[in-house]
């Protein structure tokens, strides 16, 4: 019996770590009447396709004087949850009018695909294993490796982030002024889960003023052994305005306690500890919350409603 219960606690656990599904969750009839959704366009960069879609309230009487960007990365599989999420809870919020949420997903051979494997090459860090002489993990070092091709492995935040900057903002700012004939506010939000949030982060402590609002959600502070984050946050550029960091209950406490089964998952500070460091390093605010309850996927939706609720009664 002893031994059933060890099993069942690792299969368990090993479930929580599991990659996300490829399956792209479907629209719900609602969201679909509630939101104009459209695919603006598909951008050759950085060696990829990302396949840009912008969504906005049907239901507007009269169309709002200004713009603000909302961001979303792992656009083809955290749309479709934001979208029946916000569609279900039946747009409660102030200012969401005003808001444009604009997903960064991929395209080609991987449109149909939720969470591509090019995910993990374009948020992560770059990073160096250091290994004892018999191989065993022992931390790592904030390096810059080449990853070559390998689309499997990390690497590609500083180059994502270029392509971010130079290629998709300027595309999206451009299209929503120009095709819409809409003014745009100067700043945007930006939201990202696991990897995605981990490169939220990547981009708050690399900020080059595109951003006023961070959201990362259960980031995975965990690559590279957590040593590849430069947790000096005191000379950040830019007025950022707002960091959230909202962690679900689950994958933190397995994260941080199974150190001795996977090595490689364990971080060395964990997410209320990060943002409680910021803070004290710089004048963003920063907030923290914990989901508790939900998985490390469940907590997507939850998470959103809460960001997009934040941004939206914003005033920059």
């Amino acid at each position: 019996m002893k031994y059933l219960f060890l099993v069942l606690c690792f299969g368990f656990s090993a479930c929580l770590l599991a990659k996300p599904s490829d399956k792209i969750t479907a629209l719900t009839p609602k969201a679909k009447r509630d939101f104009d959704i459209s695919q603006i366009g598909q951008i050759y960069a950085n060696g990829a396709i990302y396949t840009i879609r912008l969504s906005k309230i049907k239901t507007q009487k009269t169309a709002p004087k200004s713009y603000k960007i909302f961001y979303i990365l792992d656009g083809n599989g955290h749309l479709p949850i934001a979208l029946n999420a916000l569609s279900k809870a039946g747009f409660l919020y102030e200012g969401l009018e005003s808001v444009l949420i604009v997903s960064i997903g991929y395209g080609g051979e991987y449109e149909q695909v939720a969470f591509p494997a090019l995910r993990k090459r374009d948020y992560t860090p770059k990073y160096k294993l250091d290994c004892d002489d018999g191989g065993n993990f022992c931390g790592s070092s904030f390096m810059g490796t080449d990853f070559s091709d390998d689309d499997s492995l990390g690497g590609g935040a500083d180059k994502f982030l270029q392509t971010l900057q130079n290629d998709i903002i300027p595309f999206t700012r451009s299209f929503v002024q120009e095709r819409l004939g809409a003014e745009l506010q100067a700043k945007s939000g930006i939201f990202g889960h696991s990897f995605g949030g981990l490169f939220v982060l990547y981009a708050l402590s690399n900020s080059s003023g595109n951003f006023s609002h961070f959201y990362a959600v259960s980031p995975s502070l965990w690559w590279g052994g957590g040593e590849f984050i430069d947790i000096d946050f005191s000379n950040i550029k830019g007025d950022c305005a707002t960091l959230w960091i909202m962690q679900d209950e689950i994958s933190q406490v397995s994260e941080v306690s199974k150190e001795s089964e996977v090595k490689i998952r364990t971080a060395k500070i964990n997410s209320k500890e990060l943002a409680h460091l910021i803070e004290s390093q710089n004048n963003i605010t920063t907030i923290y919350k914990a989901f508790y309850g939900h998985t490390h996927g469940s907590v997507v939706a939850p998470a959103f409603l809460q960001a997009i609720s934040d941004f939206a009664k914003s005033d920059f």
